[in-house]
């Protein structure tokens, strides 16, 4: 019997070292638990001011880009305005109507329109390329003037710089008979830039 009683005080004694074991296991898995739930609750915590910074940021650009939406409105409101203008005064200048400043778009690819300060100055541009220059026809309609010939000054060279030739690109000034000439030389370099 003391065999036994040995018998059990020893899985009594192993009993106690597995009971002690797990005890020891679950503590440290709960130790482990309590770490990863730490870790996620650090992770959650950073995403969220990530978003958050992330939000007031876009928030600003939205901000930032509804001004600068509001100020492209106005713009472009001025540009019709002037636009409407503009048209308005080229066909009540008695050049040809509106009918001509119809054609000489379709004809040509170049677009006509009364400059808004100058009296008798055109601006011509080819909307396609960027080149634009103007037309000072104030000569012609001047009983005083001395000379009726026109003046051509380049304003924008657009995506023809390198295709233009130079004596295109500055200021000159010839006689009205040279306007089929010069409206040549110009649709040709127009046309080679195609």
């Amino acid at each position: 019997m003391s065999h036994v009683q040995s018998m059990l005080e020893e899985q009594s004694k192993n009993i106690l070292k597995q009971q002690e074991a797990s005890d020891k296991l679950i503590k440290h898995w709960k130790q482990e638990a309590y770490k990863q739930a730490d870790m996620v609750n650090l992770a959650v915590e950073e995403s969220v001011k990530e978003a958050h910074e992330k939000l007031v940021y876009l928030g600003n650009k939205k901000a930032q880009l509804e001004q600068l939406t509001s100020e492209l409105e106005s713009e472009v409101n001025k540009l019709k305005e002037e636009n409407t203008t503009l048209r308005s005064e080229s066909s009540l200048s008695g050049s040809g109507g509106s009918d001509s400043f119809f054609l000489v778009p379709l004809l040509t690819g170049l677009e006509v329109i009364v400059h808004s300060h100058k009296k008798e100055v055109y601006r011509v541009s080819h909307t396609r390329t960027g080149f634009s220059f103007e037309l000072d026809c104030s000569k012609l309609s001047d009983p005083t003037a001395d000379t009726s010939d026109i003046g051509y000054t380049p304003v924008s060279f657009g995506t023809l710089d390198s295709k233009l030739p130079e004596y295109l690109k500055e200021e000159i000034y010839f006689d009205k008979s040279q306007v089929p000439i010069l409206l040549e030389k110009i649709l040709s370099t127009v046309k080679v830039s195609n």
